[in-house]
């Protein structure tokens, strides 16, 4: 009979000690052993069945018995039972899976440092997979519950029986444990680092609005020159939400991450509490803090978040306007309500030649970007829309004037100006051109290698005309200057050239600001460089410097990472600058009018509990994105250099 490590897995397994493996033969054999009246019989003739590599039919008291080779339990083995049942066994027996688990040789693949595949020895450690389950709550918001789940402890178990599930204490320590060792490495983290910091804060609710909850977060450009935010604090803030009490918890939360000598500026909502807020929280910081801690003695502390500037003026347009916009949204209501009259819209379409290809959806209230995308849509379709009119009874009522649609479509193009801005305002690496007359954005526009003070000036005049125009600009320019001097004492000198600095190409400007960039043009046409005789300090030569191409794929911060070496000093102030976000939210939340709520499963927990398990989702997000991409770049190594290899093999045959 064959070794019961010998199966179809191709596994290594030890055979329990306890049990000899007999040597097979040809022969039929009865084994007798005296001191336990046992026979055991072996005939690999009679015992064809699978299930005898795993179990050894004895004799026992005078009736056949099937011992099992891994729990030695004892099962009947007379020839009229078969052997289903001790199949059945075979499966189910955990003794032979942990056994056969321990000593069988498994492979990990990883990914090291410089980005290449490795291939290793996998060893179980119940510890480890503890993190990871912690980590997995924490990410995908399950319920603490999910480890006393039948369904998830027999997944579990088939999944790997040597795997002991805790109990929903226990996965709770876990995650608080798991919170407090990241945070601790992500402290270390800033300590080392060389910029300052940039915050947000945001509120949040809880579904039945019984707690209140600020998340303040941290944003920097680290030394490789990567755009990067990390959660400080999810905390739990009591009513009422004074700005004297949250302006407290800020410190506070900055204080205890030592950022508080190091913050550049605050990304808050537009709302006159805050504006309250940051006049505690300015006169806190500059009490407690060195002289000249703050950037210009904090007068660009204040950001207001630009995202929810343009809300609220869209709503407030919307509101009037939402009659008319109505006649439209009940004509893409109608045709959307059942498939059936979906179907025969997009008949329709192709009846007179118009390609269907967006779809009519309709808008969500609260949501204007979404009105923006019903009505772009739906003016595509006006033909469409008007032939049905003349064709269906029940839509006639419904159906828009021309009148309608041409408001509709006037609307469109001023919508898109706000969506277009919105958009760049609330992406995650959205350039920083100039979006207001606010101090940090004219300074991030001087920053800006193919704008410097020009746009400032273009704009301005436009605005202000020459007088006025001529004032601002120098006063952005005084505060820049004033930057210098502050910097100047911790920025290391350098030397070199502007090498990873692309500045051919075609000359596009980005889409999206169209009338910005005409005003921009205009202005530059009347333009001379000037002479180098009038370089005095390093803002002034790289303001004199002629401005670079505006290139569709122009990287502002990897332009100040190689090219901004020749100006070092300017080179820390960009990389502080150019890492404050002008909106205190993501992109997709940018145009609602609802708060941000904490999800049902969370909502009836600890605070201390709620923190840690967004802290460590959004930390191990982050991590995950990273990961992702470094196992992506690898991969493409792999499959290049297979490609490669496959290519030169075709051409030498």
């Amino acid at each position: 009979m064959s070794n019961p490590a010998a199966t179809v897995e191709s596994q290594v397994a030890l055979t329990p000690s306890s049990t000899s493996t007999p040597t097979p033969t040809n022969a039929p054999s009865v084994e007798i052993n005296d001191s336990q009246g046992t026979e055991v019989e072996h005939d690999n003739k009679r015992l064809k069945s699978a299930a005898w590599q795993d179990f050894v039919k004895k004799k026992i008291n005078g009736a056949w018995k099937a011992e099992c080779k891994w729990c030695h339990n004892k099962l009947g083995a007379k020839s009229r039972n078969g052997t289903k049942h001790l199949l059945d066994h075979i499966k189910t027996c955990k003794s032979r899976h942990a056994r056969k688990g321990l000593t069988q040789s498994n492979l990990k693949m990883g990914i090291d440092a410089e980005g290449r595949v490795t291939v290793g020895k996998y060893v179980f450690d119940q510890e480890v997979v503890r993190k990871e389950l912690a980590l997995m709550i924490c990410l995908h918001e399950y319920p603490l519950s999910i480890v006393d789940h039948v369904g998830f402890r027999r997944f579990c178990g088939a999944l790997q029986p040597l795997f002991k599930v805790m109990t929903r204490n226990t996965i709770r320590k876990d995650i608080i444990d798991l919170f407090g060792v990241n945070k601790i490495s992500i402290s270390n983290y800033f300590h080392k680092l060389q910029s300052r910091v940039a915050s947000t804060t945001d509120l949040w609710t809880t579904t039945h609005q019984k707690k209140g909850y600020m998340a303040i977060t941290a944003h920097f450009i680290d030394d490789e020159w990567k755009l990067k935010s990390f959660l400080l604090r999810f905390i739990y803030v009591p009513a009422p939400h004074t700005a004297d009490l949250i302006s407290e918890i800020i410190y506070e939360v900055l204080a205890d991450w030592n950022l508080e000598s190091r913050l550049s500026t605050i990304t808050l909502d537009n709302c006159s509490t805050n504006d309250k807020l940051m006049e505690n929280l300015l006169g806190t910081m500059l009490d407690k803090l060195p002289a000249d801690t703050l950037m210009l003695n904090g007068s660009l502390l204040h950001m207001r978040c630009c995202a929810h500037i343009l809300n609220l003026i869209v709503k407030d347009g919307m509101t009037i306007l939402d009659k008319i916009i109505e006649k439209v949204r009940e004509s893409v209501s109608f045709w959307t309500a059942t498939p059936k009259r979906h179907e025969k819209f997009e008949k329709q379409a192709q009846q007179i030649n118009v390609k269907y290809e967006k779809v009519i959806a309709l808008d969500c209230k609260t949501r204007w970007n979404s009105t923006y995308l019903m009505l772009s849509t739906a003016v595509l379709y006006q033909d469409v829309f008007t032939k049905l009119g003349t064709r269906e009874k029940m839509y006639t009522p419904y159906c828009p004037s021309n009148d309608d649609w041409k408001f509709a479509r006037e609307l469109c193009d001023r919508l898109k100006i706000f969506y277009d801005a919105t958009e760049a305002f609330s992406g995650t690496k959205y350039e920083k051109y100039w979006k207001d007359v606010h101090g940090i954005l004219a300074i991030a526009s001087v920053l800006d290698p193919r704008y410097k003070l020009h746009m400032l000036n273009a704009m301005f005049i436009q605005i202000y005309g020459e007088e006025v125009a001529l004032r601002k600009v120098n006063a952005v320019k005084e505060d820049l200057y004033k930057l210098v001097l502050q910097y100047q004492n911790h920025v290391e000198e350098g030397v070199g050239t502007s090498d990873g600095v692309n500045a051919s190409s075609s000359v596009a400007p980005p889409g999206g600001f169209d009338l910005v960039d005409d005003i921009f043009d205009q202005y530059m046409s009347g333009q001379t460089v000037a002479s180098s005789s009038q370089i005095r300090t390093e803002l002034d030569l790289y303001l004199e410097e002629k401005p670079l191409p505006r290139t569709q794929d122009f990287d502002i911060i990897n332009w100040w990472k190689f090219g901004g070496i020749r100006y070092p000093t300017l080179r820390q102030i960009a990389r502080d600058i150019l890492a404050i976000p002008i909106t205190t939210v993501a992109f997709e939340s940018a145009f609602s009018t609802g708060g941000r709520v904490i999800t049902p499963n969370r909502n009836q927990l600890k605070p201390d509990l709620v923190e840690a398990l967004m802290c460590v989702q959004a930390w191990g997000r982050a991590d995950m994105l990273a990961e992702i991409a470094n196992k992506t770049n690898a991969l493409n190594t792999v499959l290049d250099d297979e490609s490669e290899s496959e290519a030169s093999t075709v051409t030498e045959a």
